[in-house]
């Protein structure tokens, strides 16, 4: 089993840029961990291996997983019913980005 050891540092409001060693995956992101963990399985690592994530300059890791069960997850804002939550991810349709950039260059 390996392990991946993501680091991540503010790049804007809530949002955050994910490094692996020393690598940008992710160059902004409200969600990096699980947003890396997308990258990683792109990548070919394997969804049982362990993906830690640690703020820049932290000594200690904040959150920890598989592979496959964080790249399987997105926050969700639950408001009223306490807050943010995880979900099932649902990757944006292809035919939807077509859509916005065609609508963008107008």
């Amino acid at each position: 089993m390996t392990e991946f050891h993501m680091i991540v540092e503010p790049v804007g409001p809530g949002t955050y840029r994910a490094m692996l060693g020393g690598q940008v995956i992710v160059k902004s992101s409200t969600q990096p961990f699980l947003d890396g963990a997308r990258v990683l399985a792109a990548n070919g690592a394997d969804a049982s291996d362990i993906v830690t994530m640690r703020h820049k300059g932290a000594a200690d890791w904040s959150l920890r997983s598989q592979i496959g069960t964080a790249a399987a997850l997105s926050v969700v804002d639950r408001t009223g019913k306490g807050g943010a939550g995880f979900a099932p991810y649902k990757a944006f349709p292809a035919d939807k980005l077509k859509r916005s950039a065609n609508n963008s260059e107008k």
